[in-house]
Parts: structure tokens; sequence; C-alpha cells
């Protein structure tokens, strides 16, 4: 719609402005008359368009995207799959075309993972898959993007840290991890008074 101002003054405030739009910004001088019963007028005595100082933007509000919890995979793992929730372009007064793209810190433990998302859908799916023989740890930052030209991205990190399957039995120093699903042969050291009993937990003996 149109927004109104009449007066004399020099400056004007306007409410209701819809974020992310742009707004062009007219003014007319009346010779005759008051509005609305004017019979003369000069039309467009200042008339401001994109790209000249008096056409304006108004702010963005930035997008969304729920955290994501942080994983622990085997080495050699196949595929996984992360669910991605909270997706939005962070206004009902908006209507943006939203895109979500993913980058990995350590791209030769985990390649920069693809995502299957489609617009306006507030979720997607983040997919990965491990270097094969690798193991360690990578911060993937998964970002949500509106489309608009400032205020557009909203980001969030996980760590997904891989284990690694020991290459070959042997005595046990501190902590080994072994992932689940494998398995190994270890000396144990004798300890005093110990009671003969292992226990494991989420893939970690």
């Amino acid at each position: 719609g149109y927004v109104v101002y009449m007066g004399t003054g020099t400056a004007v405030s306007v409410s209701n402005l819809q974020p992310a739009t742009f707004y062009y910004a007219y003014s007319h001088v009346y010779s005759d008359g008051t509005y609305p019963t004017q019979t003369l007028y000069n039309y467009n005595s200042r008339n401001y368009y994109p790209g000249s100082s008096y056409g304006f933007y108004t702010l963005n509000n930035p997008p969304t995207i729920s955290p994501v919890p942080s994983l622990t995979v085997c080495q050699n793992a196949s595929q996984q799959s992360v669910n991605l929730g909270g997706i939005g372009d962070g206004s009902i007064a908006e209507n943006q075309t939203m895109s979500v793209s993913a980058t990995s810190s350590n791209p030769s433990l985990i390649p920069n993972p693809t995502i299957t998302y489609t617009s306006p859908a507030t979720t997607g799916v983040l997919n990965f898959t491990p270097a094969s023989g690798q193991s360690g740890t990578a911060v993937i930052t998964v970002t949500s993007n509106d489309g608009w030209f400032n205020s557009n991205t909203a980001s969030v990190t996980f760590t997904v840290t891989v284990n690694p399957i020991p290459a070959t039995p042997g005595s046990i120093n501190g902590s080994t991890p072994i992932c689940a699903g494998s398995s190994a042969t270890y000396t144990v050291p004798a300890i005093a008074n110990a009671m003969n009993n292992m226990s494991a937990e989420k893939g970690v003996v």
C-alpha cells in the first residue's frame, strides 16, 4: 500500500513497513487548496526512485536454523545422515527462497557434506561419508541463506569425531578406542586389587 504524510516538516517517520522490501519515496507540492480537495498541484516535484539517495530498503530479518548435536562414528563408516530443522527466512512477513549449504573444516576426513533441501520447507537432511581409512575430528558448518543482500545468513556448527579401528591387537595404553562392530584382542596389564571386569559404552572399552 501507500504511506501518506501531509505536512510542512522536512522529516517524517513512517511505520508498518514490511521487512526486506524496497520502498520508493515521492513528494508532491500542492499549490491550490489542501488534500484531498485541491484542484491544482505540482505532481512529482521531487521524485525519488531506485538508485537515488531516497529510495531505501527496510531491514532484513536474518534466517534461522536449529542447532545440530555433535556425533561420533567409526572409521570406514558408510554414509551418515543428519536431520536439519528450524530452517526459515526469519519472519512471517517475508517470503524468501531459502537455500542451505555445508562445509567441513577437515575435508580429508569429512568431505564437504551434501544437503537435501527444498524451499520453503523447515527441515532438510545433511549427508556425509567419512574418508576411507581416516580418523580424527572435523567441524561441520551448516548455513541457511534467505537470498537477501545483507543479514541473509545464519550458521550452526557441530563436530564429527571418527574413531579409529586399531590396526593390530596390542597392549592397552591409557584409553584405546575401538569402534562398535569391530574386534581386537588386548593384553591387560596386572592391576593390584582389580576385579576382572570390563564394560563397553558407545563403542569405547
